[in-house]
């Protein structure tokens, strides 16, 4: 067929679409043109195949393949029964998968609700220095095993046991309780027998004529001194005591004072008697004031014993490190003021909380002291925008904030350069008066606040 340009054997003609070509229809894609030579961006060949510079518009098409080379932009629905492969897809709009959706890697901004049901092992993170943030509370059924160390702010409330086989400072514990019950016996029985046999044999020193000798009195003397030293060396050794041996201590020791007390009566008695024999009370004298001395130590490192036990036993603060062994059993709350290290395992039966703390507004800023918890509050003003600045940083904090709308309007809310944000996410307030938006943060060092995600509840 020969070119029909610029031949015009009647107006119609210019309505006639040929190929650009002369050799017909071909298995190349070959341009479309009007009868006046117009190219129309329309491509066939005689394998069906059809291509377009431009844009296509049906409301059905039916194709086994099909190949956008720029961008395809839909204003109904698709339904797609095959597979689809894109290097980059934006959906402004709901995507619904009503079948299965693979996928190597999810990113997501805001989760508000989800259920995962999973038959075998689960990681979270594929590095250790990701971070996984929880919030709200978390349900563990079953045992919860640790790697590392966990610093907690706040509460620890424990209702079961914390077991470890060993302590750090002490080794291990079922050896260390051992030796110490070892000692405890020794204390209670040879020596606490060895010092009523003395005191015994004190009261039975005097003669027919009632008569002490020095001599008998400094072998007492040196003997009780020996016996304190031994005392000295055995709780040197000891670092933890059972209740119950405070008890049993207490009760001897009042005792040895009823004893004491019968002695210095003892001594007067036998002072008179060596006046009435005529004997020279000066020797005598000397060693009575020896053994007072004996006694007074006695009774100091009494004192100072008993103090040291109800220290370790008592509920009063302590200041220092603590060693713990065996088995620490808690009903009731837990206080914990400052910071925790656990080496192993923590195994928790119930939840674990923090305080929630409000903060307050001063003219148009409120400070946000980090070192008071990890969930705040705060109920926003009309008089104009509010400065949150965060004080206190520390690393590896979760922070929580609640913000709460005034009912008679709302408030904008801004923060200082610390606070980072995804880029093109920074937070705006809610604007609708009692609007709640929760808002959490992370931190890794002392100086930021990173902006991890906020859920709008109007």
């Amino acid at each position: 067929m020969g070119s029909l340009n610029n031949l015009y054997i009647s107006q119609s003609y210019q309505g006639l679409l040929t190929f650009s070509t002369n050799s017909g229809s071909t298995s190349t894609l070959t341009q479309i043109s009007d009868g006046s030579g117009n190219g129309l961006g329309l491509f066939l060949n005689n394998n069906g195949d059809l291509r377009t510079t431009t844009s296509v518009s049906s409301s059905l098409i039916e194709t086994t393949k099909l190949i956008v080379k720029d961008k395809i932009e839909l204003t109904g629905s698709v339904d797609i029964l095959g597979s689809v492969t894109a290097s980059n897809a934006f959906i402004k709009n709901d995507l619904i998968v009503s079948g299965t959706l693979f996928a190597n890697k999810v990113i997501t901004l805001i989760e508000s609700s989800s259920i995962i049901f999973s038959s075998g092992s689960n990681i979270l993170g594929d590095s250790i220095t990701d971070t996984q943030t929880l919030n709200g509370a978390v349900i563990i059924s079953g045992s919860g095993a640790l790697t590392g160390s966990m610093g907690i702010t706040g509460n620890l409330n424990v209702l079961g046991n914390i077991s470890s086989s060993t302590l750090s400072g002490v080794g291990n514990l079922s050896a260390y309780s051992a030796a110490v019950d070892s000692r405890l016996d020794y204390l209670e029985g040879p020596f606490s027998t060895s010092v009523d046999a003395r005191l015994d044999s004190l009261e039975t020193f005097t003669g027919s004529q009632g008569l002490v000798t020095t001599a008998s009195f400094q072998a007492y003397t040196a003997s009780v001194t020996a016996d304190l030293t031994a005392i000295h060396q055995t709780t040197a050794s000891l670092n933890l005591f059972t209740q119950s041996f405070t008890n049993t201590f207490n009760t001897y020791t009042s005792s040895q004072d009823t004893k004491n007390a019968t002695l210095s009566a003892y001594t007067a008695s036998v002072n008179e008697k060596f006046t009435s024999v005529g004997y020279s009370t000066a020797s005598l004298n000397q060693a009575t004031e020896s053994l007072n001395i004996s006694v007074s130590n006695i009774n100091s490192f009494t004192q100072s014993f008993s103090q040291s036990v109800a220290t370790r036993f008592s509920y009063t603060p302590t200041t220092g490190s603590n060693t713990f062994v065996g088995v620490e059993s808690i009903t009731g709350s837990f206080n914990l003021t400052g910071s925790m290290g656990v080496n192993g395992n923590m195994v928790y039966t119930g939840s674990v909380r923090g305080n929630v703390t409000a903060l307050t507004i001063a003219a148009t800023s409120s400070s946000m002291d980090l070192s008071l918890g990890n969930f705040f509050t705060i109920t926003l003003n009309t008089t104009g925008g509010v400065a949150i600045v965060p004080t206190n940083i520390q690393p590896g904090e979760t922070i929580t904030l609640r913000l709460t709308q005034p009912a008679g309007g709302y408030s904008s809310v801004n923060f200082p350069s610390s606070v980072k944000y995804p880029s093109g996410y920074q937070y705006v307030a809610t604007p609708a008066a009692n609007a709640v938006d929760i808002i959490t943060f992370v931190t890794f060092d002392t100086s930021s606040l990173y902006y991890s995600r906020a859920n709008q509840f109007v």
